[in-house]
């Protein structure tokens, strides 16, 4: 998975945590939806695209996630 990171120890574990926890999260969610849409609204565009790249391929489901991106009201994103 492309990521572009602080190489720092301390960064490397907060975001590994992170990663983790999304991963775990959309599995979830996948299962328990069973055969309904799951859907993820994420209000960066670097974010949105990183999810939906990191779930893309997943062999467990976790690519049936549809990421949406939506930016907050008033943001200049």
């Amino acid at each position: 998975m492309p990521l572009k990171i602080c190489q720092s120890s301390a960064n490397l574990k907060i975001q590994k945590f992170i990663i983790e926890q999304l991963w775990d999260q959309a599995l979830d969610q996948v299962q328990a939806g069973g055969s309904r849409h799951v859907r993820w609204y994420i209000a960066e565009r670097k974010t949105a695209d990183f999810v939906g790249d990191l779930f893309r391929d997943d062999p467990q489901g976790r690519g049936k996630i549809e990421i949406i991106y939506a930016p907050m009201p008033g943001s200049d994103q």
